[in-house]
């Protein structure tokens, strides 16, 4: 009895190791971009994911037919030139390009290559707006503009690594104002001021992921613990019924065994001297009716 108690009182201890340490939850968990530091753990969380990453790769479809359908004030801006039919079949031929990611939706271990075509969809997509800017049209503000609103979109409405998300969004910023600083009239002062204002929203954009990517993944050791704890409470109530089946064959058996003893077998109250129990043998014995 007391290897069991001990074995009871020693179970909390156990369960919390497997809560902190089963699932690799140790002091410094989640990395700078909100992911986790192990990288199996990260894998796993990917994979528990994959579905929702995929809802919101077909979600950016419809932002992708808002870019498209943008040419209509490209040819108001441009009018019927060259121009504007480059741009045109550029932003005609996003279509196409956006449906990349999909080539990989059907196996989760390639998600490393859904994010790669990520990138190159945005990419392409600023690449494509990098060219509008540079024929003119509008103002250098109204660009400024767009730059950012395309900027917090690669955050919070691609499903692509915060890391690859930053990288790009920077990298576009600096490209954005190299051009926008050819534009006439446009000071030196004012082309930094445009590109913190892009800076501004690469931060914003940032730290506002990097906190809703610790929250889903601590979202997910939440469930991930609680399988494991109904997983436990599972297996402890197999191993108490197979107990108590076992007990109750037993009980059985050792029953048949006293009632069909040949020898008189009775059990006695020693406090009161009573007969608690007697079998056939006895009962004839004492010439008493069972």
């Amino acid at each position: 009895m007391a290897e069991i108690v001990n074995a009871h009182s020693s179970e909390p201890a156990d369960l919390a190791d497997r809560r902190h340490g089963g699932l690799g939850l140790t002091v410094g968990t989640y990395g700078w971009t909100g992911e986790f530091l192990d990288r199996d753990l990260e894998q796993r969380f990917r994979q528990a994911a994959w579905l929702e990453t995929v809802e919101r790769v077909r979600a950016i479809q419809m932002g992708v037919y808002l870019f498209v359908g943008w040419i209509v004030l490209d040819f108001l801006i441009l009018g019927p030139t060259v121009r504007f039919a480059v741009i045109g079949a550029l932003r005609i031929a996003t279509l196409a390009v956006a449906r990349i990611p999909f080539l990989f939706f059907s196996d989760p271990r390639k998600h490393t290559a859904l994010h790669v075509s990520l990138g190159i969809v945005q990419v392409y997509v600023f690449g494509v707006f990098l060219l509008l800017v540079q024929a003119g049209g509008f103002g250098a503000a109204d660009h400024a503009v767009s730059a950012a609103v395309i900027t917090i979109t690669f955050y919070f409405g691609v499903p692509n690594r915060l890391i690859y998300n930053a990288a790009l969004s920077i990298a576009c910023g600096v490209a954005f104002t190299a051009v926008i600083a050819f534009y006439p009239d446009m000071s030196l002062i004012s082309a930094m001021q445009i590109f913190m204002l892009l800076m501004v929203a690469n931060v914003v954009g940032f730290q506002a992921m990097r906190v809703t990517n610790s929250l889903r993944r601590n979202q997910f050791l939440t469930i991930e613990h609680q399988k494991e704890l109904n997983e436990q409470l599972t297996q402890e109530i197999s191993v108490r019924q197979e107990a108590q089946r076992v007990t109750r064959v037993t009980e059985e058996s050792f029953q048949s065994i006293f009632v069909a003893a040949p020898l008189p077998l009775a059990l006695i109250d020693p406090a009161t001297y009573r007969i608690v129990q007697a079998n056939r043998a006895a009962l004839d014995l004492f010439g008493l009716n069972g």
